[in-house]
Order: structure tokens, then sequence, then C-alpha cells
């Protein structure tokens, strides 16, 4: 666990680098994060792979993916949606999805994880309940098996995953849930992240131009997550991720695209708890 441990003691200083905005090119206000406007469609319906970054342990990250699930599917695209979840659970996902059975959710070494970081949250063990159901909706484990949680090749093996998911299931969209890190497309404090790796490789054609970064940001709230020296996990108040966002804008959500940025805002997050807890 030495390089989980090392990336959550740096966590409050991840929570805050807001970005830097320049002159918004574009935003639409949306009313219902589970059911997004057709205009957040329009906005991004050329990228080919649409990474999401989050603060784990939240409940709103996971409504703006149900409902860009929603939006694609309903604009007739096939999705795969790839979840920070180690691949080991495929199985167990799987057999969820075919059954519906809860149970199986609940009783999963994911979602009993002795390290709950956010990722095993209520919120998103309803995400999957929410889509299992979806046609033309495909959902896959993008980390590393449990037991290699600590390689320092996480990030790599993520792209590989979603690159075999492309492969497996071709002429669809790829959207992803991560962390706020490994969604980046760059180089940045931590080394190369997931996005990195993904729209920089060989194995599968797709075109860097077409990836794209969507961070969700916000105002202020709390969520569940894992901070500090000794790597205790519970409820965090968070500052605010958006800067000037949370001043100009008086809709409590909305999409922005800001120069070469792209960001789901919302006025406040709220902590989800472990499915478990």
């Amino acid at each position: 666990m030495k390089t989980n441990a090392f990336l959550l003691l740096f966590l409050p200083l991840i929570l805050s680098m807001s970005p830097i905005f320049s002159t918004d090119d574009y935003s639409v206000e949306i009313k219902d994060r589970e059911h997004l406007p057709v205009e957040v469609y329009q906005a991004l319906k050329n990228y080919d792979a649409i990474l999401i970054g989050e603060v784990h342990g939240n409940n709103e990250t996971p409504e703006f993916v149900e409902g860009m699930i929603n939006l694609w599917l309903a604009s007739g695209e096939k999705v795969i949606l790839g979840l920070e979840i180690n691949q080991d659970e495929q199985e167990n996902l799987d057999k969820f999805i075919q059954s519906g059975d809860v149970e199986l959710l609940k009783k999963s070494p994911f979602f009993n994880r002795p390290f709950q970081d956010g990722r095993s949250s209520a919120a998103m063990a309803h995400l999957i309940q929410m889509l299992r159901i979806k046609n033309d909706l495909k959902i896959v484990c993008l980390d590393v098996p449990s037991a290699q949680s600590s390689s320092p090749k996480r990030d790599s093996v993520m792209a590989m995953n979603a690159i075999a998911a492309v492969k497996s299931y071709p002429g669809r969209k790829l959207i992803t849930l991560t962390g706020n890190v490994h969604n980046k497309t760059e180089l940045g404090g931590f080394g190369y992240p997931m996005g990195y790796w993904l729209s920089n490789n060989n194995a599968v054609k797709i075109n860097k131009e077409k990836v794209i970064s969507v961070d969700v940001v916000y105002e202020g709230g709390n969520s569940w997550n894992c901070q500090g020296r000794e790597v205790s996990c519970r409820v965090y108040e968070q500052g605010n991720l958006s800067r000037e966002l949370a001043t100009k804008y008086s809709f409590e959500n909305g999409f922005i695209q800001s120069g070469d940025e792209r960001f789901f805002f919302t006025r406040k997050i709220s902590a989800s708890l472990p499915l478990n807890k």
C-alpha cells in the first residue's frame, strides 16, 4: 500500500490545486445531474474517450456520470464505462449486472475492503445499480488486480485495460470515472497518468485529439476519502476547487468549457459513505 499511502498524503495538495481558468468558451446549466441537457452531448460528442476525474467519496460525481451515460445512449451511442475498480472484480460485477442481486455487490471484496478510500461508496454502488439494465452499455473494471494495488505501473495498466475494452467492443465511446489524477492526459506531479498512456499508445487507434479530460469541480462541501500522515479515512471538508466559477455563475450545476479544459461544476459536494459503513 506504499504507493497509495504516498498519494493520499498529498491529497489535500491535489484538492487545493485549483485550475487556472481563461475566458469561458461555453457553459450550460444542468438542472438534473442524472439527466443532462443535450448541449453537453453536442460539446463532447466528437471525442472517443471522455475521462472524468473526481475527488472520491462524493454523491454528485456518480450522478453526473449517470447523466452522461443516459444522454449518450439516448443519442444513439454505444458506450463502455470504465470504473476505478480492481480488475479481479470483473466477474463479480458481471454476475451482479446479470442478476441484479445487490447482495453480490455488498459481499464483494471491493465493497468490503478494510481500506475504504471512497471508491466503494454507496453512490458508486447506486451508479452501477442504475446502469446495469441499460442496453448498449458495457461496464468494465479498469484498476490493477487487488494484490497489485501499490504497483508503480498502476496508471499504465489502467490504460491498457481501457484499451483492451475498446478493442473488445469496437465502435463504442469510452467514458471513464477515476480519481482526478488518473484522468489527466499530460505528465503531472505524480508521473504519467492513465489519460497519458491511453492517448499515447500504439495498441489501439485512439487519436490523442479524441481524448478529453473532464474534472468535477465545486465551491465546497465534503467527501469521504483518506488523508493525513496516518492515512485516516473519514468525511473531510473540501475547499473551493472552482475559484471564480463559484462567483461567476449563479447556477448550482453546469458544464463549462474554458480554453482547453472541460469541467462539470457543482455548487457543493456531499459525502457518500462506504456502502457497508
